[in-house]
Parts: C-alpha cells; structure tokens; sequence
C-alpha cells in the first residue's frame, strides 16, 4: 500500500499539468472560502466558525502561492 502511495506522489511530482490542475482547485476553495466566510466575518457580528474558515483561506492561498513558484522554478530548471 505505501508502494501506491508512493507512485502516485512520484507521478503528481513529475507532471507539470496535474500540479497546475492542483494549484488551480487550491485558488478556487481558497477564493471561495475568503469571499464567502471573510465579508460575513467582516460585516456580521463575530464567529469562531468564519474566523477559522477565513484563516484556512489564507492558509490554502499561501500553498497556492508556494505550489506556483515551485512550478515557475522547475519549469526554468528544466529549460537551462
């Protein structure tokens, strides 16, 4: 079972377009996420629930973030 695990990271690792298919479902929840919970947080009294809704926004928009430049990164390493 580990073996599995293993190949499928292997091959997430490897194809370009499945990370970009990734990063893009990423900034999607996370645009979701901080348009719907971040202006109830904002406009509406106080709640734990859109607090932390909120954070995992900004949370999956930094990983986006991340996931981006290492794609830019691996893209440029590999054509020099």
């Amino acid at each position: 079972m580990n073996k599995i695990f293993k190949k499928i990271i292997n091959f997430i690792k490897e194809e370009i377009i499945i990370r970009f298919f990734i990063s893009c479902i990423i900034l999607d929840i996370s645009g979701y996420l901080l348009a719907n919970y971040g202006f109830k947080l904002i406009y509406s009294k106080f709640n734990i629930i859109n607090f932390v809704l909120v954070i995992l926004g900004i949370i999956l928009l930094i990983i986006f973030f991340i996931m981006l430049y290492k794609d830019i990164y691996l893209t440029i390493k590999d054509d020099e």
